[in-house]
C-alpha cells in the first residue's frame, strides 16, 4: 500500500528537495528513487561511504557529503528519509 493511503491528509509534495541521512545501500535506494521521481536530493554520512556507493550517487548527479552531517546543508527539506 503507497505510503499516501495510510494518511489521507499526508501527501508528498510533487516536487522539492530530499534530505536522506546515511548513505548505506538504503539511504542510496532512497536517493536514488527520489532523483528518479524528480526531486532534488542530498545525501548525508556520517562516516565514509562506501566506494560503490559513492560512484552510484556520483553517476547520478546526486550531491552528497561524508564523513559529517553540516546542519546548514540538512535544514529546509520538503521530506527527510
Amino acid at each position: 500500500m503507497p505510503i499516501t493511503n495510510m494518511n489521507p491528509h499526508f501527501t508528498l509534495p510533487n516536487a522539492g528537495r530530499v534530505v536522506v541521512l546515511g548513505g548505506g545501500e538504503s539511504g542510496v535506494g532512497a536517493a536514488l528513487l527520489a532523483k528518479a521521481k524528480g526531486y532534488e536530493v542530498f545525501v548525508s554520512e556520517g562516516k565514509q561511504l562506501k566506494s560503490a556507493f559513492r560512484a552510484e550517487l556520483e553517476a547520478a548527479q546526486i550531491a552528497f557529503e561524508e564523513g559529517t552531517h553540516t546542519l546548514e546543508r540538512l535544514q529546509g527539506a520538503d521530506i527527510y528519509v
